[in-house]
């Protein structure tokens, strides 16, 4: 068995310059050398020239596709970030009441926090420490699930019963249905039934 042999590079990226649209100049003569059936030695030495070119380029490619994507991320991560302070930022308004309040009368109220003293800043981070927590945890009990109440199991059926043994309601049509099951007549209360220890599973539509 042999094993197939794998496509060198040069095949492969022959391959690739063939499916762009419009291939530059150096890449036409590349795709052209390539395809060449016999190079001389001037057509090798253009050759290897064009290899080292395209190989450096695609390297090159590699690196803008990579500083791309790295950009794009740490762009998409600021982003969230952004996101996520606005939406605590505007969470504090709501529960401050103020969430309707103008940007002049935001930005005041945070200028005003920036000139305060050391002693005031530490009165309102308890303030809005204890504040906070209570919101919390009145927003946790909100939305905690309320446990219903264990199901009442269903009653175990009744039936008419005599000394442990359970009667039927068989219609004349079906006794010897009922018979054949085990079942017996009760001569002197005119009904049929089915002796104590029998199991009733069989007897379902006549109980």
């Amino acid at each position: 068995m042999t094993t197939a042999k794998k496509p060198d590079w040069v095949s492969l990226h022959l391959l690739f310059l063939k499916g762009l649209k419009s291939p530059n100049e150096a890449q036409q003569l590349f795709i052209f050398l390539a395809e060449k059936k016999v190079r001389n030695e001037k057509d090798e030495k253009i050759f290897s020239t064009l290899v080292k070119s395209e190989k450096a380029e695609k390297k090159a490619s590699e690196a803008r596709l990579a500083v791309s994507n790295l950009i794009a991320s740490e762009k998409e991560a600021d982003r969230k970030a952004r996101t996520h302070a606005l939406i605590k930022l505007g969470l504090i308004f709501e529960y401050a009441e103020i969430g309707d309040a103008s940007r002049n009368f935001l930005m005041g109220m945070a200028l005003e926090g920036a000139r305060a003293d050391e002693y005031k800043r530490s009165v309102w981070e308890k303030d809005g420490k204890d504040f906070l927590a209570k919101k919390e945890s009145a927003s946790v009990a909100a939305v905690a699930p309320i446990s219903s109440p264990a199901p009442t199991p269903a009653p175990a059926p009744k039936y008419e019963t005599c000394n442990d043994v359970v009667f039927l309601t068989v219609s004349i049509e079906e006794k010897d249905a009922a018979k054949a099951l085990g079942a017996r007549w009760n001569a002197d209360l005119k009904k049929w039934f089915v002796p104590a220890g029998v199991d009733l599973t069989p007897f379902k539509k006549w109980l």
